[in-house]
């Protein structure tokens, strides 16, 4: 892990105007239009204690975007959980125990229309904006997960933050790993494995920006500072 211009690790317990505030905050968004992209690492250094396998985070990266996306659709809620794409995956996300449990009768098709999305789903990186862009590594609240605070994700974007989040399997309401949907439960849910699996969470998420920075990914290279 080499990063030098890392602005700062949350714990959540030229070229548009958004909008006049961020609906949510009430605060003015940056100058910068916001871009989102769903990746997923995989940690081979950690075993998942319930697959067997490497510890795998489905990861959000928020970044300010081309001057174009101002005038492009937005991202829908349900981009979040690949629009579906595992079968039966949109079902589980709407039960009590993962986001249908926020309200009764709450489904993705109504968040579709109604979550504030501001962010373009793999929107072109702002290629004018002054780079490199500090970083934030943002962490979920236990029983959230990476999409929860999008207020506050796309408002740092918009500022010129490069914002990353990801599911903290175990502890996030719902995350999809492998081409599966995981939720609380087994051996990543006990309290000391979440303890331990978090802080090493967000120090792995560090070290693979810095790759995607140092050309592992096209649209995020020299966007951050190595050391």
């Amino acid at each position: 892990m080499a990063l030098r211009r890392v602005s700062g690790i949350l714990l959540a317990g030229g070229a548009r105007a958004m909008s006049t505030s961020v609906p949510t905050t009430g605060m003015p968004p940056g100058p910068f239009p916001v871009g989102v992209t769903t990746v997923q690492f995989s940690d081979g250094s950690r075993t998942d204690p319930d697959s067997g396998g490497p510890r795998q985070l489905q990861t959000e990266i928020w970044y300010p975007a081309a001057s174009e996306a101002a005038s492009q659709p937005r991202n829908l809620y349900s981009e979040f959980l690949s629009r579906g794409v595992i079968p039966g995956s949109i079902a589980a996300a709407e039960t009590d125990d993962a986001i249908g449990g926020y309200r009764e009768g709450l489904t993705i098709e109504e968040l579709d229309r109604t979550w504030p999305n501001q962010a373009v789903r793999d929107a072109r990186p702002c290629g004018a904006c002054k780079r490199p862009w500090p970083l934030v590594i943002f962490s979920h609240g236990s029983g959230a997960f990476r999409a929860s605070y999008i207020y506050w994700t796309e408002f740092l974007a918009s500022h010129g933050f490069c914002v990353v989040a990801c599911d903290h399997p175990g502890s996030a309401r719902y995350t999809q790993v492998g081409g599966a949907v995981v939720k609380p439960g087994g051996t990543r849910s006990a309290r000391a494995q979440m303890e331990a699996d978090r802080p090493a969470d967000m120090l792995f998420l560090l070290d693979c920006m810095e790759a995607l920075s140092r050309g592992a990914d096209s649209r995020f290279a020299g966007s951050l500072a190595p050391r």
